[in-house]
């Protein structure tokens, strides 16, 4: 029965949550989605879970059990990037000469050459999240029989994760590897480490106090969106709506199924044929010819 944000609400300061609950019913404020709920209470329930598992604790039963609500979805939708929006984003100062740092959608002679600049081209041409790009090592940008790929690992010991859990390959594509040059962006961040391959590939980059190093990024993307007026409040475009777009592109112009498009993404499948054998789904001739060479630059994309 308590409000969003409820805790930092003028109209119920000094109050406990009883309180802060029942005069919240009085003034009728808008109560907590039950999205926010289950999101909290996923939180904390795996904890009670590991504890009901020890020995001394046996019995214990999980408090959240039966608090979750049922078929709700967040109002927040994930958008695609059409390609007009595209074509703005990519002629924007952030890519063609910016005032200086802290004033990027301001143009100018200042050019980028780190994380700003190529955390989303990577996102827009691999369609991965935008914490597995902020993650790479230098090690994980690898060449196999002539064809450039990251490496998109899952190794908790070295502190890198994929929500699958499980580590996947995804092929540079063309534009990204010749046309925007970004092997010679990795060439230079080699110079730097002098060599130590095992660094992040933005050393720049630090987690966050929950261990996320894709929450800065992510942040001052969605500001930088805003602030070039091609994001508007909370309508959902973001580092995400890459990946969304490359779904789409997938389906529509790679004329991929969504078992396809969701072993490029790094979507677990579960069905019956994904529990037989030990081998994991996508092999590298899979993504080599899933890449393409051209699809993200058909239909007036990237074009100017």
């Amino acid at each position: 029965m308590l409000p969003p944000k409820w805790s930092v609400n003028k109209l119920l300061h000094g109050l406990s949550m009883q309180e802060a609950a029942k005069k919240a019913r009085e003034l009728k404020l808008k109560q907590t989605a039950f999205t926010t709920i289950n999101k909290h209470l996923s939180t904390i329930s795996p904890l009670f879970k590991w504890v009901a598992q020890k020995p001394e604790f046996a019995g214990l039963q999980n408090p959240c059990t039966g608090l979750f609500h049922d078929k709700v979805k967040g109002n927040n939708p994930r958008p695609s990037l059409p390609s007009d929006m595209l074509n703005v984003i990519l002629s924007s100062p952030l890519f063609t000469g910016f005032q200086e740092n802290g004033k990027e959608h301001k143009l100018g002679d200042c050019l980028a050459d780190d994380w700003r600049k190529w955390i989303p081209l990577i996102v827009l041409f691999t369609g991965a999240r935008i914490g597995e790009v902020a993650q790479l090592r230098l090690s994980d940008i690898r060449c196999d029989h002539g064809i450039w790929y990251f490496l998109i690992a899952h190794d908790e010991k070295a502190g890198l994760t994929t929500k699958s859990g499980e580590s996947r390959i995804a092929v540079m594509h063309n534009i990204l590897q010749q046309e925007l040059r970004f092997i010679d962006f990795v060439e230079r961040r080699l110079q730097t480490s002098r060599g130590d391959t095992t660094v992040r590939l933005f050393a720049e980059l630090v987690p966050n106090g929950r261990g996320q190093i894709g929450d800065a990024p992510s942040r001052w993307w969605r500001k930088y969106l805003k602030n070039i007026q091609v994001k508007s409040g909370a309508d959902g475009f973001g580092a995400h709506s890459f990946r969304h777009g490359l779904a789409d592109r997938l389906r529509v112009e790679a004329d991929l199924l969504d078992t396809e498009v969701a072993v490029c993404l790094g979507h677990v499948i579960k069905s019956t044929t994904s529990g037989y054998g030990s081998v994991s789904q996508g092999t590298f001739e899979t993504a080599k010819r899933v890449d393409g060479s051209s699809y993200l630059g058909r239909r007036g994309l990237l074009q100017n």
